[in-house]
């Protein structure tokens, strides 16, 4: 504090002129020690164009999240060395390709504690954005050496460490730590909504103390900053709660944002995925055109497979056949087929999988083949999937029972067999007539035997 007065007392000379050195130097103190407005502050008390006090002005906002310039004293000096090349990377917010990360980790050790585990955390998520795991869990050590308290920034730090790592567990663990933090910063709310975001993407559920407190936060900050955000959170909680018609209350009139769209997009893939069949139908026919042109590919598919398979084929084909997917061409596809048999459209649907010989386009053609009266062809394409018991049926259905394979198990390899046997030709000998006879009447013994087998086996048959 006596620091402080001294250096506030020597700002004016005589006739009250300012002296800019007792400024720059009372406005570095002030930066060093974290008080980033003040610092600003006094360098607003004159101008002065020169790269000093410009970098102060850029730490001194940096330290209190205000607006940076989009260009700065540090702006592409991530190249250089010292110091210059950490606080390039602070107020650029990403690690440029070009950065001398070696000077940077050390300049981060040369800072004061305090400091430390102010920056410590932007700089480590900053590090996690360019895949520079190591360095980052360096970085986040550093913090823990100088400062053992569980403070959420650090722990959110960690959760995106952890989830770059694909540990899981920890991720989950760090953000519900973050999150519950007793400390009201804003850190916990901003945990919280990562946290509902991690569990949307691991199609997780939310608590019932987890879903309050969004919604909490989100009357608390809706006008702040971070409202947006918080509503948002709000919203994909409600759906991962199957609270689907509180979710879509919650979405402003025009949500042509990118931002709010991408939500929408989450909380209708949870509706396909979650909601019953009702709350499903209600919510998914009452989509308007911009909406089903706006989600992304992988709901759209969701969409269209469940309204497809509940009957409504042409809302679902609407939805399967957008011009600007070009993702899951083969799942599109096979919707489209599937749209087709439904409105009656077999050909149509043998077109669309004519290019596709996965199982299930297997399936939808055997399907389409039948409609068209084509059991044969049908049968054929089952035997090649191992559909041996739909094959044989088919072909039964084709007058074509000696094409099955007798060898098939169930009702149809038994039919093949039998039909195979009843059309083997009688060994006749006619140079003797007795032993002929004989044959005759052996073989028509055994053909009527073969036929009571048959009429039983279709009499199980119908019975199973």
């Amino acid at each position: 504090m006596e620091q402080v007065a001294a250096l506030r007392a020597g700002l004016f000379q005589e006739f009250d002129r300012l002296d800019t050195d007792a400024a720059e130097r009372l406005a570095k103190f002030y930066a060093y020690y974290g008080f980033g407005s003040e610092a600003v502050q006094v360098l607003r008390f004159f101008s002065d164009d020169s790269a000093d006090f410009g970098r102060v002005e850029a730490i001194a906002r940096l330290m209190d999240d205000e607006a940076m310039a989009d260009l700065n004293p540090f702006s592409d000096q991530q190249r250089c060395g010292g110091d210059t090349a950490l606080w390039a990377v602070l107020t650029e917010g990403h690690l440029a390709k070009d950065a001398k990360l070696n000077s940077i980790e050390q300049s981060f050790t040369r800072l004061p504690q305090h400091l430390k585990v102010q920056f410590g955390p932007e700089l480590a998520e900053i590090l996690v954005k360019a895949d520079r795991l190591e360095a980052s869990h360096r970085v986040l050590r550093a913090v823990d050496r100088v400062d053992e308290a569980d403070r959420p920034k650090v722990a959110l730090a960690k959760a995106e460490v952890a989830v770059a790592e694909g540990d899981d567990q920890s991720a989950e663990d760090l953000l519900t730590q973050a999150a519950t933090a007793s400390e009201a910063t804003e850190e916990a709310p901003l945990a919280l909504a990562r946290l509902i975001e991690k569990r949307w993407a691991d199609r997780g559920a939310v608590t019932g103390r987890e879903l309050d407190l969004i919604a909490a936060y989100a009357v608390q900050f809706r006008s702040a900053e971070m409202g947006p955000t918080m509503a948002r959170a709000h919203a994909v909680a409600l759906g991962l709660n199957q609270e689907f018609g509180a979710a879509f209350a919650r979405f402003p009139d025009d949500t042509g944002g990118k931002a709010w769209r991408r939500t929408h997009g989450q909380v209708l893939q949870l509706l396909a995925e979650r909601a019953d069949d009702v709350t499903f139908l209600r919510f998914a026919l009452s989509l308007s055109a911009d909406a089903q042109e706006s989600v992304p590919t992988e709901t759209a598919i969701a969409l269209s497979e469940r309204l497809t398979r509940l009957g409504f084929s042409e809302h679902g084909l609407a939805l399967a056949n957008r011009k600007q997917d070009s993702v899951r061409r083969a799942d599109r596809t096979k919707l489209r087929a599937l749209a087709a048999l439904q409105v009656g459209q077999p050909r149509q649907a043998l077109l669309e999988l004519a290019e596709d010989r996965s199982e299930a386009a297997m399936h939808l053609r055997a399907e389409a083949l039948i409609d068209s009266q084509d059991f044969a062809g049908a049968a054929l394409v089952l035997q090649e999937i191992d559909q041996t018991d739909a094959a044989g049926r088919n072909f039964w259905r084709a007058g074509l029972m000696e094409e099955a394979r007798a060898e098939d198990p169930g009702m149809y390899g038994t039919l093949a067999q039998l039909s195979q046997s009843l059309a083997a030709p009688v060994n006749r000998q006619p140079e003797k007539p007795l032993a002929d006879a004989a044959e005759l009447l052996e073989s028509s013994a055994s053909m009527r035997q073969q036929i009571e087998k048959m009429f039983g086996v279709l009499k199980e048959g119908r019975s199973d």
